[in-house]
């Protein structure tokens, strides 16, 4: 027992570390999909209802969308 722990120390101590950056990136990257398909609202979470793709073709038919993201272009690339 004691040889297989002194092989495997490192792994052991970085074990907790990988296990909390892996938490507090991938939970949020799925809830994020997942408030992505729907039609979420925060004030009452219990009320959202699943509508796909709908929400990302809103998106990209909105002229605000569109306006903003050619500001944030001027903004970040003057000189095109």
């Amino acid at each position: 027992m004691e040889r297989w722990v002194e092989k495997n120390l490192r792994y052991l101590v970085l074990a907790p570390t990988v296990l909390i950056l892996l938490g507090l990136t991938i939970y949020p990257t799925i809830f994020l999909f997942i408030i992505s398909v729907q039609d979420f609202d925060l004030g009452r979470p219990e009320n959202s209802t699943f509508v796909g793709l709908a929400n990302f073709a809103r998106l990209f038919t909105d002229s605000v969308f569109h306006t903003a993201r050619r500001t944030r272009r001027r903004h970040r690339y003057p000189e095109l």
